[in-house]
């Protein structure tokens, strides 16, 4: 079959170049697409980080003013301790004008007294007993240093030391102590007999504790 084409060339040349540009437009439009995935991909990661650079920077803001107030609040503990300690130190003291009192009227005749010694001795005025927290992390250090506890010790118990011309006057003198309601232990801890420039006595111990 003898086919004729009846078209103007032009024509034809003309719908060939439009279709040749379509397909070029077409073929231009997908690799631009797939080239701007990656840029794409990139920007958005790089918007990420910088987000989360932002986040971080805030947080880290925030943790170091966390770090600050639990500082300021470890030296406000400390304090209130020390405060703590003292409190108790006062209301453990005795009475000790009544006391001496109360031992003075104890204590027989033929018994005189030599020594007079707590356990713990009595600090000095000023001296204070330094006691830091124990478990404590490197960074509250400075905290630490700043507000230590100052821990007075009350005296537990108390040594009478002395003379008596005869033993029944020391066992006079425990049991008078004992009754006096002041402590609640006394013991006779030693009793021996020395020789004095006039006569003999015997020395002796009393622990009393509270």
């Amino acid at each position: 079959m003898i086919s004729i084409n009846l078209a103007n060339p032009s024509v034809v040349t003309r719908r060939r170049i439009r279709r040749r540009v379509r397909q070029w437009t077409l073929t231009l439009t997908v690799a631009v697409a797939l080239l701007s995935i990656p840029v794409w991909l990139e920007y958005s990661r790089q918007y990420q980080v910088r987000t989360l650079n932002s986040e971080l920077t805030v947080n880290r803001q925030l943790v170091n003013a966390a770090q600050e107030q639990i500082k300021q609040l470890d030296i406000e503990v400390n304090t209130v301790r020390a405060q703590l300690a003292r409190a108790n130190a006062l209301r453990a003291k005795r009475s000790w004008h009544g006391l001496i009192t109360r031992i003075a009227s104890a204590t027989p005749d033929a018994v005189w007294m030599t020594s007079l010694a707590t356990i713990p001795a009595v600090a000095p005025s000023g001296n204070r007993s330094i006691s830091p927290n124990s478990t404590r992390d490197k960074k509250n250090k400075d905290a630490e240093q700043s507000a230590t506890i100052v821990t007075l010790d009350a005296p537990r118990e108390m040594v009478i030391e002395g003379y008596s011309t005869g033993q029944p006057a020391i066992y006079d003198f425990v049991s008078e102590l004992s009754s006096s309601q002041v402590f609640a232990d006394v013991r006779l801890t030693r009793a021996s007999e020395e020789r004095l420039s006039d006569g003999k006595a015997i020395m002796f111990h009393v622990r009393c504790a509270w």
